[in-house]
């Protein structure tokens, strides 16, 4: 798993590019496993268009500890193909430790009809704790490797969480977002929960939609993309509007979130985006919700 070189873990460390464009880069190798952590201030962050193959990557650079709103906390370029090539590897990595967690659930007899996609299968880097979602991506169970033996703590918390579910390096942290059954955007939050302790020291509600959940490689804080949207005023999409079927637009930002004191840093990285959509990059030791 871990045979690829050192020098990946290196990749976030390195500044962001001065220039403006974005670049995109080959997906890495699916069965490797990056090496390392990355330095603690530097993020990738891919946004992606809808319904086309249209991506940009961008780094960025979190001034350690900063808080407030924009360039005072954090900075946003375009992303080197370096960095571009480990969220690539580190994207396939979190497939693969997804499937292998599929594996380690047959045997578990596991009785949930999602725990043979790995779309719904999220496992701790070391596997001793799989979260299974259901179809909808809602949080079905958290199972414990050691016996298949079920974490209700855990489910108590978690059971209020939607697709995005992220796990720290050292699987002892598991980072989710909550909503309502409804599901109101503005009722989106963000809960983390060490699963050693039991304890909840982060809750909160955001607002906003969020989407990816990374973690930094000290396990200190965590990283939100979240988002807000609007629907297209053309000629053409005000008719598509009036029947239902408006085109939206989304702002993305980051959200940098101090796990213990709760103070937070957000940088706005992508405007109009047409039906966005983005991902996260922190520690590429991390293990991510894949459901693509």
């Amino acid at each position: 798993m871990k045979t690829i070189a050192r020098t990946l873990a290196v990749l976030l460390a390195t500044a962001c590019s001065a220039t403006e464009a974005p670049v995109a880069g080959a997906a890495g190798d699916a069965g490797n496993r990056p090496i390392g952590a990355s330095e603690g201030n530097t993020l990738v962050v891919e946004i992606r268009e809808g319904h086309s193959d249209n991506r940009d990557l961008y780094c960025v650079t979190w001034a350690s500890g900063g808080t407030g709103h924009g360039s005072e906390c954090a900075t946003v370029g375009a992303a080197l193909p370096e960095q571009v090539s480990s969220f690539d590897e580190h994207r396939e990595a979190c497939r693969l430790i997804c499937e292998l967690g599929v594996e380690r659930l047959r045997p578990l007899g596991v009785a949930s009809d999602m725990a043979d996609d790995r779309r719904n299968v999220v496992p701790a880097p070391d596997f001793s704790l799989i979260v299974v979602l259901t179809a909808l991506g809602r949080v079905d169970q958290v199972v414990e490797t050691a016996g298949g033996s079920e974490r209700h703590d855990l489910m108590s918390v978690l059971s209020d969480g939607l697709s995005e579910v992220s796990w720290s390096a050292d699987s002892r942290w598991v980072a989710a977002r909550t909503t309502d059954r409804i599901g109101h955007v503005d009722r989106d939050g963000l809960v983390v929960m060490d699963v050693v302790r039991g304890a909840i020291p982060l809750e909160r509600r955001v607002g906003r939609s969020v989407g990816s959940i990374a973690w930094s490689p000290d396990s200190q804080n965590v990283a939100v993309l979240v988002s807000t949207e609007r629907l297209g005023s053309g000629p053409i999409e005000s008719l598509g509007k009036a029947f239902g079927h408006g085109v939206p637009y989304v702002d993305v930002s980051l959200l940098i979130v101090d796990v213990a004191s709760g103070s937070e840093c957000e940088v706005v990285v992508a405007r109009d985006v047409k039906y966005g959509d983005g991902s996260v990059m922190w520690d590429p030791l991390a293990v991510e919700a894949q459901p693509n």
